[in-house]
């Protein structure tokens, strides 16, 4: 009965090996297929929306801290203009760091334990006596996941 072993990777030189591996084990190249995944455009959109929304943040706290330094400084020494623009800077540097570092926090826990997701499928075709051999060099070489089928 014949099989279909489908692999998860990253495109590496692991994978190569692996695919000229599995072709000296005697699995001829075209019963092997590797299928590049496309990039996510919405991906990269989310990544800019996240700067624009730290900058958004940046300046509405830069402003209630302006508003605040203005109004400590009429009791200070060296005035409200000047610690009306320390706060205003102040307010901005917070407001625009931990705006980023929440962003760049939650897009690390949606991003799988290796830290990018597959970038290519592999897909071979094998009798049922090799399958325990693919496995092991798909395994060996950097597979993610590893998913196994009857073969129409």
């Amino acid at each position: 009965m014949r099989l279909l072993v489908v692999g998860l990777f990253n495109y590496s030189t692991e994978l190569e090996q692996a695919l000229s591996m599995l072709e000296s084990k005697g699995i001829d190249r075209s019963r092997m297929m590797a299928v590049p995944m496309e990039t996510d455009a919405s991906k990269q959109l989310v990544i800019g929306e996240s700067r624009e929304l730290s900058f958004d943040v940046a300046l509405a706290c830069a402003t209630a801290c302006g508003v605040i330094g203005i109004s400590i400084g009429f009791v200070l020494s060296w005035g409200p203009i000047i610690w009306g623009l320390i706060s205003t800077l102040a307010g901005f540097v917070v407001g625009y760091s931990i705006t980023r570092l929440i962003s760049v926090r939650q897009r690390s826990q949606h991003t799988s334990k290796r830290g990018t997701l597959p970038d290519l499928v592999v897909l071979i075709r094998c009798e049922e006596e090799r399958l325990e051999q693919v496995r092991m060099i798909l395994q060996r070489y950097g597979a993610w996941k590893l998913g196994i089928m009857n073969s129409p």
